[in-house]
């Protein structure tokens, strides 16, 4: 299994990733079609593999990166 990256790389080029709700709720929506199908044990095994695949995947980190809201100043110079 490849390691993770370290938390400093992590931070460098994504601060928030792990702790973003809209990946969570997304994993968290990617989930429902199984939760009759599968005990809670296999259901938190996905979570966790979805999880890290979204937030160290380079095109995921990217696209994720990309999809998030853009501060808007207040006011110009």
């Amino acid at each position: 299994m490849p390691s993770r990256p370290s938390s400093a790389a992590q931070t460098a080029e994504a601060p928030e990733l792990e702790d973003d709700p809209r990946i969570v709720e997304e994993v968290e929506r990617a989930l429902d079609p199984f939760r009759a199908r599968l005990p809670p044990e296999a259901l938190a095994a996905m979570r966790e593999d979805m999880l890290a695949f979204a937030t160290t995947h380079p095109a995921m980190k990217e696209l994720w990166c990309r999809a998030r809201p853009r501060v808007v100043p207040e006011t110009s110079g």
